[in-house]
């Protein structure tokens, strides 16, 4: 813990080391006869760190120090310690490609003869690659979606994304952010990485109804873009 900041160590309840087999490290690393590199495998305990807020972030890490090498002449000073930091990914962390449609019904407004609910039109987004929304981590299953139907400036225009066990997707009203109704059919398809989004809400005298249809395209994971090949 000498290598840590004061309070960053991961707990030892959240993780066991363990080798190339599965069975326990015993703090020895084994670098196998004819090879240049040995592992050892930090496996989580996925239950008390998932359910830890402070896990996401980068926040928890692990020190290692080499103290003794067989069949070596010497450590290296400043080759012998290293520091690793630990988070995790919720699966539908990314940037997306937005697609689908929303219907905008003007509000009919009582002190007028003219019926303005009337005044429907539907708009499809134009899905171009550069027509991107992204989804920020804010637990192992709920992310923040950034953009409400086709308005996407201001801190308002936000809400909250609860995946079910079953691929099912719950929506709700972000703080700060403009009520929103979570409509019935949201969900995400893990093998397409698709995400539909269904809910409604009003805005500047227009009740909107949204139906979003999100494509996975990219994400940054420790400074690496990785990619999903779309149509």
């Amino acid at each position: 813990e000498s290598l840590l900041d004061p309070g960053s160590a991961l707990p030892e309840s959240y993780y066991e080391l363990l080798d190339g087999e599965g069975n326990p490290a015993n703090n020895k690393i084994i670098i196998p006869a004819g090879k240049t590199q040995g592992f050892v495998y930090v496996k989580a305990d996925s239950i008390n760190f998932l359910n830890d807020p402070i896990s996401l972030g980068h926040n928890y890490s692990l020190g290692f120090k080499l103290e003794d090498v067989v069949k070596a002449d010497s450590i290296l000073v400043n080759l012998s310690t290293t520091k690793i930091n630990f988070t995790y990914i919720n699966q539908l962390f990314g940037t997306y490609i937005h697609r689908g449609q929303f219907i905008k019904t003007e509000i009919d407004d009582p002190l007028t003869i003219e019926d303005e609910s009337l005044n429907t039109e539907t708009i499809e987004y134009p899905g171009l690659i550069t027509d991107v929304r992204e989804l920020t981590m804010l637990s192992p299953t709920s992310l923040e979606y950034n953009g409400l139907a086709d308005l996407t400036a201001g801190g308002d225009k936000r809400l909250i994304i609860n995946i079910k066990s079953d691929n099912s997707i719950e929506l709700e009203t972000a703080d700060g952010a403009l009520d929103i109704i979570n409509d019935e059919g949201s969900s995400y398809d893990p093998i397409t990485r698709e995400v539909i989004l269904n809910y409604s809400f009003t805005f500047n005298g227009f009740d909107y109804k949204a139906s979003d249809v999100l494509t996975f395209r990219n994400r940054e994971v420790d400074g690496v873009i990785q990619f999903f090949d779309v149509d």
